[in-house]
C-alpha cells in the first residue's frame, strides 16, 4: 500500500508487478467490467442452489447496475440479456412478465434500443417451456394443470406459425385420456379395483365427448393392447372378473382388433383354476378356433378343463383325448390326462378329480 493509502502494488510469480488504484470503485469496476459480458451473470438468481448464492448474485448485479461504471448502452445490453436468460432458463416461468420487466428497465437505459426481436425470443423461450411442461403433465394425466398450461400459452399471443394452438390443446388432451385409459388397467392389475377402473374408463368416454376428441384418437392400437396385456397379467392371478372387463372394454373400444388366440387361453385356463369356469368357456372357444397348430392342444387342454368344471364330461373327453395323442406332451401330463378321462367316463364327481391340489398344481403347469 502507499502511505497516501492511494494505491496497491503487487507481485506475481511471473516477475511482473502492477499498479493498482486503492479506491473500492475502482475495484468494484474491473470486477463488474469482467463480469458484464459472463454467460452466468445474467442467468436467474433463483435457479441458484442455495439462498445464500441466490442473496450473493442479486447483490453484485445491483452492485453493478449501480456502481460498475457501465456505460447506459451496456447497462441496457446487460438487462435485455438477463430478460432472455430468464425466459430460457427459469424452470417455472409461465409468462414473459419478468422479462419484459427486465426489458422495460433496459429501455430505461437506453431509449431507442429496438427490442421487437428479443421480445419474441423470450416468448419462443417461455412458449417451449411451457410445451415441454404441459407435456409432462398431460403424461402424468394431470387435466387441470394441462388446461393451465394451455391458457398461458394462449396469453403469450406467439406469432410462431409452427405452433397450432388448436392442435396442441387436442393432442395433449388425448394424451389425458389415454393416460386415464391405462391406469384403469392398472388400478386392476395392481389393486383388483374393478369399481374404480369402470369410473375412470367412464371419466374417459365424458372427456373424450366434451372435448370432441376423435375416439380412434384416443384409442390408438398401443393403449388398446396395453389393456388387454394387462388383462393377461391379472388373469394369472386370478382377477378373473377384472380380465373380462379389460378384454371386453378392450374389443368394445377396437372392433377390428383381433386379440391373440394365447390371450384368450390363458382367461380360458386360469378362469377355470379360480373358480370361473361357467364365465370363461366363450374365451376357451376364442382360444382354441383361433389358435395356431403347434398351440392347438394345449388350449385344448384348457378348455378340456373348462368343460369338465362346467359338468360337461364329453366335451372335456374329447379335448384331453387330443391332448393325450399329441407327442409333445410330457408323460407325467399325459399321465394325468388320462386319469381325468377314466374318472370323467366313470363318473366320479368332478370335485374329487379336481381337487384343490390339483388345481394348484395346475396354476404352474
Amino acid at each position: 500500500f502507499s502511505r497516501d493509502g492511494q494505491y496497491i502494488v503487487s507481485g506475481s510469480a511471473d516477475g511482473t508487478i502492477k499498479l493498482w488504484r486503492a479506491a473500492w470503485e475502482d475495484w468494484v469496476a474491473y470486477a463488474c467490467g469482467w463480469l458484464r459480458l459472463e454467460p452466468d451473470f445474467v442467468l436467474p438468481a433463483s435457479e441458484r442452489e442455495s439462498k445464500q448464492e441466490q442473496d450473493a448474485l442479486q447483490g453484485a448485479v445491483k452492485a453493478c447496475l449501480d456502481y460498475g461504471n457501465w456505460q447506459d448502452t451496456e447497462k441496457a445490453d446487460f438487462l435485455v440479456r438477463q430478460g432472455l436468460a430468464i425466459a430460457r432458463t427459469k424452470q417455472d416461468i409461465e409468462d414473459i412478465k419478468e422479462p419484459m420487466g427486465k426489458f422495460k428497465e433496459a429501455r430505461n437505459f437506453n431509449p431507442t434500443i429496438d427490442l421487437q426481436k428479443e421480445q419474441q425470443k423470450a416468448i419462443n423461450y417461455v412458449e417451449k417451456r411451457l410445451i415441454t411442461a404441459s407435456e409432462e403433465q398431460a403424461k402424468e394425466g394431470n387435466l387441470k394443470t394441462v388446461k393451465a398450461k394451455l391458457n398461458k400459452l394462449e396469453q403469450l399471443e406467439s406469432n410462431n406459425p409452427q405452433l397450432d394452438l388448436a392442435k396442441l390443446r387436442t393432442k395433449l388432451i388425448t394424451q389425458v385420456a389415454q393416460t386415464w385409459l391405462r391406469e384403469a388397467a392398472e388400478e386392476l392389475a395392481t389393486f383388483d379395483f374393478i369399481e374404480s377402473a369402470e369410473a375412470k374408463f367412464a371419466a374417459v368416454e365424458q372427456l373424450i365427448s366434451t372435448e370432441k376428441l376423435e375416439q380412434q384418437e384416443v384409442y390408438d392400437d398401443d393403449s388398446v393392447k396395453f389393456l388387454v396385456n394387462q388383462g393377461q397379467k391379472i388373469a394369472k392371478r386370478g382377477s378373473i372378473k377384472g380380465t373380462i372387463l379389460l378384454y371386453q372394454k378392450a374389443e368394445k373400444l377396437k372392433p377390428n382388433l383381433k386379440i391373440a388366440a394365447s390371450y384368450w387361453n390363458s382367461l380360458c385356463r386360469f378362469g377355470a383354476i379360480y373358480g370361473y369356469a361357467k364365465d370363461v368357456l366363450a374365451a376357451c372357444e376364442k382360444a382354441v378356433n383361433n389358435a395356431p397348430d403347434d398351440q392347438k392342444t394345449g388350449f385344448q387342454d384348457s378348455r378340456g378343463l373348462a368343460r369338465a368344471l362346467n359338468e360337461d364330461r364329453q366335451g372335456a373327453i374329447k379335448d384331453f383325448e387330443v391332448y393325450v395323442k399329441d407327442s409333445k406332451i410330457n408323460e407325467r401330463s399325459k399321465k394325468q390326462r388320462e386319469e381325468w378321462i377314466k374318472d370323467l367316463k366313470k363318473g366320479n364327481k368332478i370335485d374329487s378329480i379336481f381337487t384343490k391340489e390339483v388345481l394348484e398344481e395346475l396354476k404352474n403347469q
